[in-house]
């Protein structure tokens, strides 16, 4: 077992995208301390890079920021990143200064990008792991799964107090939820059906956290952004649900760790070594549905009881993404209903 020195010590490495090895989620799965610690690493990280966004740098810029970072990690000698996170503001804003004077821009002003802006809202925090181990702002612990059975009507009990409380000092939005922003960090190999049930509880009314931006455990990959409706059965626009319809539909079936896709009258499967091609594929089939329905297009991802909420998490980051790039703003989800509370 790791001790929590050389556990923290390979925090910025792992939010930086390095692959986190057994040993180091071992560690953080037993001590709550080292979890918080990776869940504050991990918001001050996305602000300094909501920060060098801001700055429209090159992604070579960014890389070596985050390079700074790890060196400064792994010369540490106290086990604390706080030097570490100086040190990246500081190269942030010497980079950022440094490509606005070779550009001849001005910094920029007016109202923050979008994402910063996302980026700018408090967070609740998620980390679900494939085994069911759900944590709430680093150290809040719960199982969605325990010995072989599903979550119980006492644990989703406790998540929606949990998750209640969380946000029961934030302000409110114009149409009176929590202006929060659930981060879900989720293992690449979770069944799917556990993450819509974390999106469940946040949808609870006591909850009422709509907006979600989705990580890769491990990945650094750019994360994504999806706000549902207030209302499942509504259009994200208020609309009468019997005059709203999905202008693309795509289902998921799991078998074993591939994953069947259905979309008009295509069907492809992930997990079979080919997964670029087949996903360059469905993405041209989304592009042509999507510009063809116009400006309202809407998107779904249905993934059917029961052999839908078995596909991997990362399957369905993959089909989310695809239908973000084709334009579709915030995708739509069907799939599993939550155990009975």
């Amino acid at each position: 077992m790791l001790s929590c020195e050389e556990t923290r010590l390979a925090l910025p490495g792992i939010e930086a995208g390095e692959h986190a090895d057994g040993t180091v989620r071992d560690h953080l799965a037993s001590c709550d301390a080292c979890r918080e610690a990776a869940s504050e690493l991990r918001t001050d990280l996305e602000r300094l890079r909501a920060g060098l966004s801001a700055l429209a740098p090159s992604p070579l810029v960014e890389d070596a920021v985050v390079d700074i970072a790890r060196d400064q990690a792994r010369g540490a000698k106290t086990g604390s990143w706080k030097p570490v996170l100086v040190t990246l503001a500081a190269a942030a804003v010497l980079f950022g200064v440094i490509l606005l004077s070779q550009q001849g821009g001005e910094p920029p002003s007016g109202e923050p990008p979008e994402q910063a802006t996302r980026d700018a809202r408090p967070r609740l925090t998620l980390d679900l792991l494939a085994d069911g181990r759900l944590f709430l702002d680093g150290h809040q612990e719960f199982a969605l799964r325990t010995n072989g059975a599903w979550v119980s009507p006492g644990e989703i009990a406790r998540i929606t107090e949990a998750m209640a409380a969380a946000v029961a000092g934030a302000e409110h939005d114009a149409s009176g939820n929590p202006d929060v922003v659930a981060v879900l960090t989720v293992e690449a190999d979770t069944p799917w059906m556990m993450v819509q049930w974390v999106m469940q509880v946040c949808a609870h009314p006591r909850v009422r956290v709509t907006r979600h931006q989705f990580h890769r455990m491990g990945s650094d990959e750019a994360p994504l952004f999806n706000e549902l409706p207030t209302d499942p059965g509504m259009a994200p626009d208020g609309s009468d649900p019997l005059m709203f319809t999905r202008s693309f539909k795509v289902k998921l079936f799991a078998y074993g760790n591939e994953t069947k896709v259905k979309a008009d009258d295509g069907t492809w499967f992930l997990g079979r070594g080919d997964d670029e091609s087949v996903l360059a594929a469905i993405a041209e089939l989304a592009r042509r549905a999507l510009a063809a329905a116009g400006p309202d297009a809407s998107a779904e991802i249905v993934a059917p009881p029961p052999r839908g909420g078995r596909v991997r998490y990362e399957h369905v980051l993959h089909i989310m993404r695809i239908l973000q790039d084709a334009g579709v703003q915030n995708v739509l989800f069907e799939g599993a209903a939550m155990p009975p509370r």
